[in-house]
């Protein structure tokens, strides 16, 4: 079962951000991610009329492939932008208005110039008081907005001042229009809200492309042709599971793991993604044991829960803490307070440090904020000294402290979407047949000797003794005890040159660490409120208090379990049929907790 520990907080690694633009000029900066490296941001061309323009960059990952044979799937970049508003007068972050005065949520300024739906507001001078956290909600008048809350204190007399601050919002992008270099694809999403790039042909090895372009539909954002903005581009690395028939279940001894109903050495095939799944004791249904957390063993999984039979990408790593560093410096300071363990003090509104190196966790707050509208500047600090983000820093470590709402906060801000139980078992074994007690790399051997490793937390963090050879590599309690932590994602593929399948820990597509490390986070079968999952996926944005506010996500008491085995738990919880936590409400967030995201293929 799994055990509870310390309540710390945390997060990945997608892209870092980048630069700082002006609706027609901007410079360049060049930040690595995921071993995803993005550079050379512009944006050129398009029409002042419709009010669109080109996101222009470069792109390269390592490690990256497409085969046309085995599974013939590819990885690839989904890629997202984010933008903000630069405020007109002051520093460009904020925009002020004097002589405010309040009737319940509706406020009255002299002009309602630079404020934009979703902006932080706060009473930066006179007698009003509007608690922390309060946003903008409609834009009613030159002179008139409407805010979240009701002043806690009215505002009235002319020495009242309300300063709103600027924040990032989701770029909305054309579903043509786009620009693919030679040898690579392009995939928008059917919402606007990214796009998947990839080889176009069939090799490996580091991928590379000059000027991409994504069309971006700024009009449809609210940004007038005279605004001034700052912009990011961020990549995050995924990997293709193609539509196809597969199995829940390997015959095996593995804990409350699926079969169907009666004989539980029968695997369960998945055939359709429409059609619904009873879950029961009758003939030919889905079933399982609940010794431990397995679930209720009742229900239907109804046509619109995400099965598995048709394609989606699926995150190649684990979240890494660069990542969760890069969503957090793009939320306001509420948020963030939402989604770490600091808060502010009753006066100052300033945040409490958060120390680094907590089971290999480095991320710290560099720069606390000065209050709640201000975002803090958080990074990695793992090596404990003054200086932020150094090359041994942690960045590309798996990022453990991860709850459920931080988790699905992270989904919702990426464009991502939760997996299902049924969608890990198809990206661990694909379309093979099962092998009882099978790791996700297919065999039932694992590497027990104890792991030491070379340049910690290192970008090149490597195995350097006792990394099997022969068998499946992964990090459990059974070879973690000189670690007892989560490792850098990847780094069986790292060692050694290795690229095979079973050594490097991989699964049927090449997806990393799916056995240990860090748990991954599906969607129960085994409670009503997983069964409700509808695959919707996130809209880029959190609602003011840093929550993901999408229809049908589990909720944050119940709704996501555990699998795939963690570095403090042994090796049987990490085959990839085991359940045994697969039900298991924990809302702590703990040392061995990660995740990664999914999403439907266009």
């Amino acid at each position: 079962m799994k055990q509870k520990f310390e309540n710390q907080s945390y997060f990945n690694y997608i892209i870092k951000p980048f630069l700082l633009l002006v609706l027609f000029i901007l410079f360049n900066n060049s930040i690595y991610a995921n071993k995803i490296n993005i550079t050379d941001v512009s944006i050129i061309g398009g029409s002042t009329v419709q009010k669109y323009n080109f996101v222009q960059f470069s792109i390269s990952w390592e490690n990256s492939w497409r085969t046309t044979t085995g599974p013939q799937n590819w990885d690839a970049a989904w890629l997202f932008v984010k933008f903000r508003v630069k405020c007109p007068g002051g520093n460009g972050e904020y925009v002020s208005s004097q002589g405010a005065t309040s009737s319940s949520t509706t406020i009255t300024v002299g002009s309602t110039v630079g404020l934009r739906v979703g902006m932080p507001v706060k009473v930066t001078a006179g007698n009003g008081v509007i608690t922390p956290g309060t946003v903008v909600t409609a834009i009613n008048s030159a002179t008139t907005f409407t805010i979240s809350a009701a002043p806690t204190t009215a505002l009235t007399g002319s020495a009242n001042v309300v300063t709103g601050y600027t924040f990032w919002e989701h770029a909305k992008l054309n579903p043509t229009g786009f620009t693919a270099p030679t040898g690579s694809t392009i995939t928008p999403s059917n919402d606007s809200l990214g796009a998947f790039l990839y080889r176009s042909e069939a090799g490996t090895g580091t991928f590379s492309v000059v000027n991409a372009q994504l069309r971006w539909n700024y009009g449809s954002n609210s940004v007038a042709n005279n605004d001034i903005v700052d912009i990011q581009v961020f990549g995050i690395e995924m990997v293709y599971v193609p539509q196809g028939a597969f199995s829940l279940g390997s015959g095996g001894s593995e804990v409350d793991a699926f079969y169907k109903y009666p004989t539980k050495t029968n695997p369960y095939s998945v055939t359709s993604e429409t059609g619904s799944i009873t879950i029961g004791t009758s003939n030919n249904n889905l079933y399982y044991s609940a010794s431990s957390s397995g679930g209720d063993q009742t229900g239907t999984l109804s046509s619109s829960f995400p099965k598995g039979y048709d394609a989606f990408y699926c995150m190649k790593y684990e979240i890494m803490q660069q990542g969760y560093v890069d969503f957090l410096n793009t939320l306001t300071y509420k948020q963030q307070e939402t989604r770490t363990t600091n808060s502010p003090s009753s006066s100052s509104g300033t945040a409490a440090l958060v120390t680094g190196n907590l089971y290999r966790n480095g991320i710290d707050i560099k720069t606390p904020g000065v209050n709640p509208s201000t975002p803090a500047v958080y990074a990695c600090n793992l090596n404990g000294n003054t200086t932020f983000s150094e090359p041994d820093d942690g960045q590309n470590i798996a990022c453990n402290y991860i709850g459920w709402t931080d988790l699905s906060a992270y989904f919702d801000w990426s464009g991502l979407r939760p997996m299902t139980e049924l969608e890990f078992e198809k990206a661990c074994r694909g379309t093979q047949t099962p092998v009882p007690n099978e790791y996700a790399w297919g065999t039932t051997n694992i590497n027990t000797l104890t792991y030491s490793i070379s340049n910690s937390a290192c970008a090149n963090e490597v195995i350097s003794a006792n990394y099997g050879t022969t068998i499946g590599n992964a990090i459990v309690s059974n070879n973690s005890s000189t670690i007892y932590a989560p490792l850098r994602v990847g780094i069986f593929s790292g060692t050694s040159g290795n690229t095979g399948r079973v050594t490097s820990g991989a699964t049927f597509y090449g997806i990393m660490e799916m056995t240990g490390n860090l748990w991954e986070r599906p969607v129960m079968t085994g409670n009503a409120n997983g069964r409700t999952f509808t695959g919707l996926n996130g809209d880029g944005k959190l609602d003011r208090t840093g929550n993901s506010d999408v229809t049908n996500w589990p909720s944050p008491t119940i709704g996501a379990g555990f699998r795939g085995g963690a570095f403090q738990q042994d090796a049987t919880y990490a085959r990839t049929s085991d359940r045994r936590d697969a039900s298991l409400t924990f809302l702590t967030r703990d040392k061995d907790d990660g995740g990664r995201g999914v999403r439907k293929a266009p």
